[in-house]
């Protein structure tokens, strides 16, 4: 009985011993920096004259002359989106390579980043990794987190993420939380805008919007959605986005045109590529309206648009 029962405490102490040394190395590798090896000598600073216009009520960006008075010069924004900056190295190098070629070759005035920008586990350094990158470039950068940031349980969280992006000098994104008239929150992480300005004042506002995730429980009970169905822009940013709208149009004293960034498409898009007309290799015809009035003009649609199937909110079949 006495050897069963030391062999018992063996056992006991074997396992025991493997999960310690399991929970420490999970803590190890999560406070490692698991970054991407590239070129680094590929990073050339961008050559712009673009600043952040001081004492608006909102981040404005323009393009100014020697003087620092804002121009009429076009404003380039490059955007990329699905970067996926993952454990899968050399993946990752050829797509910071080519990320970085590209801003070089474009010269931008402003980076967009689209969500899924750095995904996969213990992916603190890449974070710090692309902010150092981005901030070694000297252009200013507008990320939104899409689906796959922060879905991983030894992923930096969506919060901290956000917050990581906002303390970089040329990051544009906004962490803190945003609240409506009534003073009610708006959900999500990373809601926030960016005025575009020239000689004549404000002449874009550009919308950021936090896509979420996938849906929760409760959109999936009462919007009538498929389990595991993607996420969904909210009421309250909705109504967080008119607002801001109207506030900056009574600024200008004019409607200011807007332009909207969000990783999960909206279900029109999704309604809109079921009618283009398609050639007989089911390929889409370009140039050609459909009977709804829908065309493309130009581009490719290699896969399905993954999104929520609501329309105005409402759910569609």
């Amino acid at each position: 009985m006495c050897r069963n029962l030391a062999k018992k405490n063996k056992i006991i102490l074997f396992s025991s011993l493997a999960l310690l040394t399991a929970i420490i190395g999970g803590l190890i590798l999560m406070f490692l920096n698991i970054n991407i090896k590239f070129d680094a000598n590929l990073i050339v600073p961008v050559n712009n004259n673009v600043v952040l216009l001081e004492g608006e009520k909102y981040t404005t960006l323009a393009k100014v002359d020697s003087q620092g008075n804002p121009t009429d010069e076009p404003f380039k924004i490059v955007a990329f989106t699905d970067m996926h900056l993952d454990t899968y190295r050399k993946k990752g190098r050829y797509t910071m390579e080519l990320f970085i070629e590209n801003i070089k070759a474009e010269q931008p005035d402003l980076v967009v980043l689209v969500g899924d920008n750095i995904t996969s586990s213990y992916n603190r350094g890449r974070v710090r990794q692309l902010c150092e990158t981005m901030e070694a470039l000297n252009v200013y950068w507008a990320p939104i987190l899409g689906n796959h940031e922060g879905d991983n349980l030894q992923s930096v969280s969506r919060q901290k993420m956000g917050e990581t992006f906002a303390s970089y000098p040329h990051c544009l994104f906004e962490a803190d939380g945003k609240k409506l008239a009534d003073g009610s929150s708006v959900w999500g992480v990373g809601n926030y805008a960016v005025n575009i300005a020239n000689s004549y004042g404000i002449r874009q506002t550009l919308y950021f919007l936090d896509g979420g995730s996938f849906a929760s429980r409760q959109s999936v009970k009462q919007l009538g959605l498929k389990r595991k169905s993607y996420d969904h822009l909210k009421p309250s940013q909705v109504r967080w986005y008119s607002q801001t709208v109207q506030a900056i149009s009574t600024l200008e004293g004019t409607v200011v045109p807007s332009m909207l960034y969000v990783h999960i498409p909206l279900g029109e898009s999704d309604i809109a590529l079921s009618q283009l007309p398609k050639a007989d290799d089911g390929s889409y015809i370009y140039n050609q309206p459909s009977a709804q009035g829908t065309m493309l003009e130009y581009g490719l649609a290699r896969e399905e648009i993954c999104c929520p199937r609501l329309k105005n909110g409402e759910p569609y079949s």
